[in-house]
């Protein structure tokens, strides 16, 4: 969040931790850390894409505790698939979006297409009940 990149990796032969840099906190924005998290997650999957694109097996762990948030395990020999290179070229192609967000519907096949590459992820679509407070919510987020 806010280019703060609160993350470092520290390599170790065919293993690579992703470690949380506190000193990076965004102590007003982000008091309990969860946008500092959100980011450890974002650097982690684009490791993940990386590894994986150079044709490498790909292991993760996750720790609930501690500075290491995860360490990634690189393996053998995996051919990359057009999917792996698409994706991490993709981490180059992404953007931030400032303005605000139009009222339009989204059309059936592109949330569909939206819906696979988050399945594909691990992401799961919920749609809230009370999706009116959400988008209140989101939008004072947004102002603030």
């Amino acid at each position: 969040m806010h280019n703060s990149q609160p993350w470092q990796l520290l390599i170790r032969g065919d293993e690579v931790d992703l470690l949380e840099r506190e000193g990076a906190a965004l102590r007003r924005h982000d008091p309990l850390g969860r946008d500092r998290m959100m980011s450890c997650g974002a650097a982690l999957t684009n490791l993940e894409f990386a590894v994986r694109s150079i044709g490498r097996e790909c292991a993760l762990e996750i720790f609930d505790d501690g500075a290491v948030v995860a360490t990634v395990t690189i393996g053998g020999v995996l051919l990359a698939g057009a999917r792996d290179l698409a994706l991490f070229q993709a981490v180059n192609r992404r953007r931030s979006y400032r303005r605000r967000f139009r009222h339009d519907v989204i059309p059936p096949a592109v949330r569909a297409a939206l819906i696979a590459a988050g399945s594909a992820a691990g992401v799961h679509l919920i749609v809230p009940r009370r999706l009116g407070k959400l988008a209140e919510l989101l939008g004072f987020a947004t102002r603030r």
